[in-house]
């Protein structure tokens, strides 16, 4: 067999507790991930804004109180009276450069003998961290800007501060947010987790009550189930009473074969026993028929499983019709007349076998009790949840059953009258056809005198 012709082996499929719970978790750690990094953004901004913004304020107001004359003589009175730049290291430092020399010409008492290195190399007017620390190891950052005074010289002012408290604050911030957002995440996926354990609960009750059925403990599945859960509830529920059903037909109809052939078995052992001329073709015939019945049962056998889905549409008419002449050629020495009322496009969705069982049963029954009168008729009736049901009646005219015998009749084996032939398994064979289809079989007065037998099936109108 070539690879590609061989069957591939099933995906494993992991629980759905174990995806909810991960894509929830991966969602989540994303979102608490950006929206910490756009928060640390947003409030760390204004910090370092505000530091920028007072660096120039600073270099502007420097460079404003600076007076160079001529000869090069540079003057700046005492700086905004700032005891920043008057304290020894005080991490706010000022200074001036000429730039073609890189000599200093002027820097702040703050400043002692430490001389701010590489401003040469800043951008003017951006502010940038300095490459070498400042005094005791201060991390400082600078902003320069160039002046060109009436002599053409070109001058460097530079502003400098200590940015490891603005740090620390940006720092503070980015650790509280850390843990603020780990105690959200910490909660949110709890709720996950809570979420998916409460939400998958009613599966673990459905699988309980599964465990249930199939330990024998209940038949079906009960309980309350959230509306997304329901359908499928719902659609359980029939295939088990679908089962149970199909699997309640297959007793009987092996008891209906075992019966049958009580009979012709009876008669090839009598005949084993006492031979005569004619035993051989006695015994030919009932073999044959008890062939005959077992192929029959076989071929039912194949078709009972699919009868329930409803998948073929069987026209009444075409049944209850030939029915009906049966049943008169059947009965002729009573001279039965048998009345159908049937519309052309009303059709049973089912097979064909059992809406003949259930005519010809129902129809066989009103014809051993009748006087001389049957009436057949097939009518639609609109289900509630759409689509339509047909109810084919019989009725007779003769002396009915008694009200407290109807529900034993349509039990196995119940008989009213020993003196009719037959095995009086008709009706509790009709009754088990109908269940199966989920209709229902009524029995009541007619008004011809005798027993009205009523079946709601499946049914479908063409048009």
């Amino acid at each position: 067999m070539s690879d590609q012709h061989k069957p591939r082996a099933p995906r494993k499929v992991g629980s759905i507790a174990s995806r909810l719970t991960i894509v929830a978790t991966i969602w989540v750690l994303a979102l608490l991930t950006l929206g910490g990094m756009s928060l640390s953004i947003l409030l760390s901004r204004p910090l370092l804004n505000g530091f920028e913004k007072r660096v120039e304020g600073t270099l502007d107001s420097l460079i404003a109180v600076t007076t160079i004359t001529p000869v090069g003589q540079i003057t700046v009175p005492n700086f905004l009276d700032d005891r920043r730049f008057a304290q020894k290291f005080s991490g706010w430092y000022w200074q001036i450069v000429r730039r073609n020399d890189s000599a200093i010409l002027a820097r702040s008492m703050s400043m002692a003998n430490y001389k701010i290195r590489g401003i040469d190399s800043l951008v003017p007017g951006v502010l940038e961290a300095l490459p070498t620390a400042g005094p005791r190891e201060q991390t400082l950052s600078a902003l320069v800007k160039q002046v060109t005074y009436g002599d053409g010289e070109i001058y460097l002012f530079a502003v400098a501060a200590d940015s490891r408290d603005l740090m620390a604050n940006v720092s503070r911030i980015d650790w509280m947010l850390f843990w603020s957002l780990s105690m959200l995440g910490t909660g949110l996926l709890l709720g996950v987790f809570l979420q998916v354990y409460f939400g998958l609960s009613p599966l673990r009750r459905l699988r309980l009550s599964l465990a249930d059925i199939r330990e024998g403990r209940a038949e079906k599945l009960t309980g309350e189930y959230p509306s997304e859960i329901n359908p499928l509830v719902h659609e359980m529920n029939g295939l088990l009473r679908h089962t149970s059903a199909v699997l309640e037909r297959a007793r009987w109809q092996i008891g209906n074969l075992a019966h049958t052939l009580k009979t012709p078995l009876a008669v090839i052992t009598n005949e084993s026993a006492h031979p005569s001329e004619l035993s051989h073709i006695l015994i030919s015939e009932q073999s044959a028929l008890i062939r005959s019945q077992i192929n029959h049962y076989l071929a039912r056998d194949k078709t009972i499983v699919q009868a329930p889905l409803m998948r073929n549409q069987t026209s009444l008419k075409t049944v209850i019709e030939p029915t009906a002449r049966t049943i008169e050629k059947l009965y002729q020495d009573k001279n039965v007349e048998v009345f159908t009322e049937v519309a052309a496009e009303l059709s049973f969705r089912g097979e064909k076998h059992d809406l003949m069982e259930v005519v010809g049963n129902l129809a066989d029954n009103a014809g051993k009790w009748c006087e001389q009168r049957i009436d057949i008729s097939a009518q639609a009736e609109p289900a509630k949840a759409g689509g339509f049901f047909v109810k084919i009646t019989v009725e007779d005219d003769g002396p009915g059953i008694p009200q407290e015998m109807r529900r034993d009749i349509l039990a196995r084996g119940k008989r009213i009258d020993e003196s009719k032939p037959g095995t009086g398994i008709g009706l509790a064979m009709v009754q088990q056809i109908v269940t199966l289809y989920g209709g229902e079989i009524n029995l009541s007065v007619s008004p011809l005198g005798g027993l009205r037998a009523s079946v709601i099936l499946p049914g479908h109108l063409q048009f």
